[in-house]
């Protein structure tokens, strides 16, 4: 957004209708990577798995922050698929990735129909303790790890993650969380796609690891 804020945003124009996809039929794009779909179900509503190389950025409050946390409008120019409910809301979602420079967002699908699903990876508190020596990633802000943290976990800001992969490690699991597991979604979904794996989501985030000390005392 710098680069654009001192350039100018580019005029949009008449923008073109948004093309209505059947999940059968995407498929085959998704996996070939040729366009990026963006999950936009809320964290508690991925029980039944997610689409291998999907983004999953919740369509609430804080869809345009996550999706620009993950989405480069530079570095990646595959045309966006977004799910949505209907029309209306695929146009909205479009109009505010629009916001941060997001601007290829050229269709939509109104279910997972037909589109191949697997389970979320996710390792609990007390499987954490058991694993030998895992990456633990801590997307919250330096405020929040400063006032209470997993011993070990490195904290880098969900809003960076993605523009410091190198800082990352590729040859032992990543185990991330933030505070609630939400933005820990976001960030889990972009490094999965981006290849790293395992990347495990941790149940219950830093309050259930927190809990989970009260009642177990070292």
């Amino acid at each position: 957004m710098k680069l654009q804020n001192k350039s100018g945003p580019a005029l949009l124009g008449e923008r073109p209708p948004l093309v209505r996809h059947e999940g059968r039929a995407l498929a085959g794009e998704i996996e070939r990577g040729a366009v990026l779909f963006v999950d936009t179900r809320s964290r508690g509503a991925l029980a039944d798995g997610m689409v291998p190389g999907a983004l999953n950025v919740p369509a609430g409050s804080s869809f345009v922050t996550w999706a620009s946390w993950v989405v480069d409008p530079e570095g990646d120019d595959r045309p966006i698929v977004v799910l949505a409910k209907d029309e209306a809301e695929a146009k909205l979602l479009r109009d505010r990735l629009s916001y941060v420079g997001i601007d290829r967002v050229e269709g939509y699908v109104t279910d997972l129909e037909g589109l191949e699903k697997e389970p979320v990876p996710t390792v609990s508190p007390e499987e954490l303790d058991e694993m030998e020596d895992p990456f633990v990633l801590d997307v919250r802000a330096k405020g929040e790890h400063e006032a209470g943290y997993i011993p070990g976990a490195i904290q880098l800001h969900g809003g960076r993650v993605m523009w410091h992969l190198d800082d990352l490690p590729g040859d032992k699991p990543i185990v991330i969380h933030c505070q609630t597991g939400a933005r820990a979604a976001v960030v889990a979904s972009a490094l999965r796609a981006a290849g790293f794996g395992p990347v495990l989501e941790l149940e219950g985030s830093y309050e259930g690891w927190a809990a989970r000390k009260q009642r177990v005392p070292a």
